[in-house]
């Protein structure tokens, strides 16, 4: 390979890199476009550009490993040859370079703008709202219009939001999240081709675009297994995203709609939400996790909460609730899905799981770890308490109980939300039966 040629190629790396740094930082949230305000937009059907958002950005994602297992292949050494960490091209010939230029080409001028393309268009139109009656009236608006004018309205001229026009924050947030994650292992394996003296120059720009003194090295030293481990990586990122195989779609499948979307985030609330009732059930009980940690601190915070009998009662009538509030929410998913509910914003649903896996965290925050939970700080060698509790105590006592009811209030707050989310509500009989448990459990 000849050393324009070797240079040529080391340039093309490098102005990859930059669009893909670039581009994570117009994909991020803090950079989402202003969200539209138009009647005549209001008027478009979210879901077909939510449908078609996906196909697109999924034929792109096809695209990244195609173009990426070719550019593995040309880049890939001749045979014999000792590979130099400083010059990682050494021994490509001409037909190689080109081959590799090409396949870095349509990455960078094809692939990656329309990826960064698509993610915008779904966060510009994640909430699409109407006009005011004020603003959609105003004389001096039209006149600048006719004049050729592109009106863009601010916060005071939304009215109110239209959920069919909307492809949904859920969504939208998923596909900037899965373009981010395949153009950042796009831009590692460009490191990996990269010889000393271009990772330099990559390093001196990162630096100067963060405000921040160069690091020492912008990535670990680029070797034939790198770059081999971070293409497959990358096909397994978009085989993931695209729902082949095993895989189920809360895990991993990106969302073709905001209600696949919300169903994800609900499933992986589920979870963290059975591991607070589980927690409960171990303290209630007096069983101390299975975990093997080393760590003193570690294995201290892992201990369970030692409860005194009337703290124990409150906390299985607190139980009782979770569990009740884990099975309505298990019927409003299904209520949910089952069916087509064409009118209902689904963000709302999913802030709405978001805030009930929050109240249950603060519920069992103050059922085990309020003023009057006592953990065991002094072991078996802590002196005996009297059997009559100290006034100090039943302050304490008091106090864990006001703030077990008021989160007990919130909990319930967000169950009877969730619950009229379906066309028919869902009955709250037993778990409203809970809530007044909890509340009486000292009375």
């Amino acid at each position: 390979m000849s050393g324009g040629s070797r240079q040529g190629l080391q340039s093309t790396l490098l102005r990859l890199c930059v669009l893909c740094a670039t581009s994570l930082q117009a994909v991020h949230p803090s950079q989402a476009p202003q969200e539209i305000v138009d009647n005549d937009a209001a008027q478009q059907d979210g879901s077909k550009l939510a449908e078609q958002i996906h196909h697109d950005i999924l034929a792109l994602f096809q695209k990244v490993t195609k173009e990426t297992t070719g550019l593995s292949l040309a880049m890939r050494p001749p045979k014999g040859t000792v590979q130099d960490t400083d010059e990682p091209l050494t021994g490509l010939d001409d037909h190689s370079v080109n081959a590799a230029s090409a396949l870095l080409q349509s990455l960078a001028t094809d692939i990656v703008p329309k990826l960064v393309f698509l993610a915008n268009l779904a966060q510009k139109n994640q909430a699409v709202w109407t006009l005011t009656e004020a603003a959609a009236n105003d004389e001096s608006v039209k006149e600048a219009q006719k004049m050729g004018a592109q009106v863009v309205y601010g916060e005071g001229a939304k009215g109110e939001k239209a959920v069919s026009a909307s492809v949904g924050r859920f969504f939208a947030a998923e596909i900037a999240r899965a373009v981010s994650d395949v153009v950042e292992l796009v831009a590692q394996l460009c490191q990996s081709f990269m010889d000393v003296r271009t990772r330099a120059v990559l390093e001196r720009a990162q630096a100067r675009r963060e405000g921040a003194a160069p690091k020492k090295s912008v990535a670990p030293a680029p070797s034939r297994a790198a770059s081999l481990s971070l293409t497959k990586r990358l096909w397994s990122l978009c085989d993931g995203l695209a729902g082949q195989g095993e895989t189920s779609p809360h895990i991993a499948r990106l969302p073709r709609s905001n209600k696949e979307a919300v169903a994800k985030v609900w499933k992986q609330s589920q979870l963290m939400m059975e591991d607070g009732i589980e927690e409960m059930q171990e303290t209630i009980t007096g069983e101390e996790p299975e975990e093997e940690d080393d760590d003193e601190l570690g294995a201290q915070w892992s201990k369970s909460v030692k409860l005194s009998d009337d703290e124990r009662r409150m906390a299985q009538s607190v139980l009782t609730l979770l569990q009740r509030g884990m099975s309505l929410q298990k019927d409003v998913l299904k209520a949910l899905y089952k069916g087509s509910e064409s009118t209902l914003d689904y963000d709302e649903v999913g802030v709405a799981i978001s805030e009930l896996s929050e109240a249950q965290d603060n519920l069992v925050a103050a059922t085990l770890y309020g003023e009057g939970a006592a953990e065991d700080e002094l072991g078996d060698d802590a002196p005996e308490e009297e059997d009559d509790a100290t006034e100090e105590d039943q302050e304490a006592l008091e106090g864990t109980v006001d703030g077990v009811h008021e989160a007990a209030n919130e909990y319930l707050s967000v169950c009877r939300q969730l619950a009229g989310f379906p066309r028919e509500s869902i009955p709250l009989a037993s778990t409203e039966e809970a809530h007044r448990a909890v509340l009486t459990s000292f009375l």
